[in-house]
């Protein structure tokens, strides 16, 4: 069977959660100058290997904040990545069940957040997909590998029986207070990991740009940063107004959010449609996930392709959209699943787990979680929009065709008060 791959990085990113700023964000810096009060340090490069960074920060010590992000990001990376030599990678890889795994600080507090997120959104938050990433292809190395065009080959999806018999491994392996199937503890002021199952992996991906920006933006308010932004892989913060130096005004920072079907393979890769853009001010963090990150289309016959991407159900242990059709013996994807959640956040954290828990369940219930949770978002299938915590007076829509994929949906639009 033939595949096509696509890679979740910037330049195919969906649904782009862009801070529109009145200036162009520039990868080089830009030293304070004489009127601080409209002068950004900007700045910008790569971190994690592979992802973006853009900062925006006012205040005469934007400099000394971005260099000390950059340590941290470092030290956050040398905690969680699975793509080079690091304790997480040999926690999956090589410890034995019941082997104490020494972790830093950054992995320790990840596993106490994604605990707290995974029974916060019924379980729908999980890092213990890893496994499952992997039999399906859509792990971070196997789309890598596809994305520089190393060599696409055939492949056969796994079998029901197989994800099964991962899925009831990780049951079996979780406990009250380790539901991933790793229990996590201190002794002698260090950090430890332990598997408490055979195939137990974990991956923080769904959890470590969020708090990675996070952590960021508490260096700059340490800094006496008075504005922001911060913007990690599309993982994006503000914070206070943004101060135009061209007008010498201070206004809200905007958020536009891209149709995620007019972006990538799965739509014209040259045309770029705004869905909606809202207004913001303060300090907001603003995430987007959905199926249009990571994936690739599986030819199950001729002329008929299954979408498989990369965010997995922890309740099936099938990306998100796919089902088996026991009568039919055969994968299928549901039309009406959610292929978008943007959310707005204070903290980036929630902002990043409430994303990925809202696409694993069905549009009614992904309604339900992020309003008993107060979660300000956008929700959307191929056919509805649900804007919760939004009114139709938040959003700025601009006499343009930019936004026509908005009328597009007619009257499938609904608002929802928080």
């Amino acid at each position: 069977m033939s595949v096509w791959y696509t890679n979740g990085m910037k330049k195919w990113l969906a649904v782009l959660c862009a801070v529109l700023l009145a200036v162009t964000l520039a990868g080089c810096e830009k030293e304070i100058k004489q009127d601080e009060e409209f002068e950004y340090y900007t700045n910008g490069g790569i971190v994690f290997g592979v992802f973006d960074i853009d900062v925006w920060l006012l205040g005469s010590k934007g400099a000394a904040a971005y260099q000390e992000m950059l340590v941290e990001l470092e030290s956050i990376n040398t905690d969680t990545n699975l793509n080079i030599d690091t304790p997480l990678r040999y926690l999956n890889e090589e410890a034995a069940v019941g082997e104490a795994v020494e972790v830093g600080v950054h992995a320790y507090t990840l596993m106490q957040l994604s605990i707290q997120y995974h029974e916060k959104t019924g379980g729908a938050f999980n890092i213990a997909m890893q496994t499952f990433s992997e039999m399906w292809r859509v792990d971070s190395a196997s789309t890598q590998y596809f994305y520089r065009n190393v060599g696409l080959e055939d492949f056969a999806l796994p079998s029901f029986q197989e994800v099964a018999a991962a899925l009831q491994a990780l049951q079996d392996a979780a406990a009250p207070d380790a539901p991933f199937g790793v229990e996590a503890f201190q002794q002698n002021d260090k950090y430890y990991f332990k598997k408490l199952g055979q195939g137990v992996k974990i991956d923080f991906g769904a959890i470590a740009k969020g708090y990675a920006v996070e952590v960021c933006m508490d260096i700059a308010l340490a800094h006496g940063i008075t504005s922001a932004y911060i913007g990690i892989a599309n993982h994006n913060k503000i914070y206070g107004q943004f101060h135009n130096p061209d007008t010498r005004e201070k206004i809200d920072f905007l958020c536009a959010v891209t149709h995620p079907r007019t972006m990538g393979i799965r739509g014209n890769p040259f045309y770029k449609a705004n869905l909606f853009t809202v207004p913001l001010r303060g300090e907001v963090s603003i995430i987007a996930s959905g199926d249009y990150e990571r994936f690739y289309y599986y030819e199950m016959q001729e002329e008929e392709f299954l979408p498989v991407c990369h965010i997995i159900n922890p309740f099936t242990g099938m990306p998100i959209g796919i089902s088996f059709d026991n009568v039919l013996n055969t994968y299928v994807y549901d039309a009406d699943a959610v292929i978008s959640a943007v959310i707005f956040d204070p903290s980036a954290n929630t902002a990043e787990a409430f994303s990925t828990a809202a696409t694993v369940y069905s549009f009614e219930d992904a309604k339900s979680l992020l309003i008993e949770n107060r979660i300000k978002s956008a929700v959307m299938t191929e056919n509805h929009i649900a804007f919760i915590g939004i009114s139709e007076a938040d959003l700025y829509m601009p006499d343009s065709l930019m936004y026509s994929m908005f009328i597009s949906y007619e009257s499938n639009v609904e608002f929802i008060p928080l």
